[in-house]
């Protein structure tokens, strides 16, 4: 439940991070990483991630993720501005991201039965069956 001094907080973010460029360097600044080491984590070079912060560049999906990862930011609010910002969105986006797991992780248990399901049936089908002697 958000608090009147939070929700104020959020409102504040909201008026001057509305373009990707303003929540790139918000979300920069906000974890306290400067532009050099940010890009040196990122696998890019200062300039470009410069760029991106001036608007005159665009990153792409790969790159946006991995600065949301780095920076602590949700990847969701990073890309469109929607959502809350802090340790409770990232929170949140962790237990999202832990129940999509789990759900993925049933689904392929499920799929390995089946696969064994159907490798014994193809196996049942393709073995002929033993002749018996008559005596």
């Amino acid at each position: 439940m958000a608090t009147k001094k939070t929700e104020k907080a959020d409102k504040e973010v909201k008026l001057w991070v509305n373009s990707l460029k303003d929540r790139i360097v918000f979300a920069r600044s906000s974890s306290g990483i400067s532009q050099m080491k940010l890009a040196e984590n990122l696998g890019i070079h200062v300039t470009t991630l410069n760029k991106y912060e001036r608007g005159k560049r665009k990153p792409d999906a790969e790159t946006l993720s991995n600065i949301a990862e780095v920076t602590g930011c949700p990847s969701g609010w990073l890309l469109t501005g929607d959502g809350t910002v802090g340790a409770k969105a990232v929170e949140e986006e962790k237990e999202v991201t832990a129940k999509y797991i789990s759900l993925l992780e049933a689904n392929v248990r499920k799929l390995e039965l089946e696969n064994e399901d159907l490798k014994a049936y193809i196996n049942k089908l393709t073995t002929k069956p033993k002749a018996t002697k008559k005596k």
